[in-house]
């Protein structure tokens, strides 16, 4: 099983727009299923000490209907070999007004231009804090490919990227 994220970043198709930015996050589940789980929207902010993305999704709840609103907001800096991430979504149930939410922070090191090593905090609305040790390698330079994986107390995962 898997989730896989199209995004669009819209200067590659507009010069007028230059920092907005759609996804279009797709599940696949163990039988091979595909299923569109929302779009987002967002607007990118380059300043000189980092990096934003603010963006507004709309989900599927777990009936199947797209009423999961869901701000969020994505923050990185890199100073020398240090990699510093942020990232929090809050979802709310436009049926129900249930929300939820999370937050999450990564402290990363570059061993080198394409090897990464650090950890993870995340924090989700009614559980424990989750800890996870975190190992990049870019395949190519400028994070064009890249495979992660992460290790936690109860979780193992891989995550690849493919930028075009």
């Amino acid at each position: 099983s898997g989730m896989v994220v199209p995004k669009l970043f819209a200067k590659n198709l507009d010069k007028s727009l230059p920092n907005t930015i759609m996804a279009t996050p797709f599940s696949i589940s163990e039988d091979r299923k595909v299923e569109n789980k929302g779009i987002n929207l967002g607007y990118i902010a380059v300043k000189e000490y980092g990096n934003f993305i603010g963006a507004i999704g709309l989900f599927k709840d777990n009936d199947g209907k797209y009423d999961v609103l869901n701000p969020q907001l994505y923050f990185t800096s890199i100073k020398g070999h240090w990699t510093f991430d942020l990232e929090g979504n809050l979802p709310i149930n436009l049926r129900n007004r249930e929300s939820g939410g999370s937050i999450s922070t990564t402290l990363g090191y570059g061993i080198s231009d394409r090897l990464r090593v650090g950890g993870s905090i995340t924090k989700e609305k009614g559980k424990d804090l989750e800890y996870r040790a975190n190992v990049r390698v870019d395949i190519t330079k400028y994070h064009k490919y890249l495979i992660q994986g992460y290790l936690g107390k109860e979780k193992v995962g891989i995550r690849g990227a493919i930028n075009f």
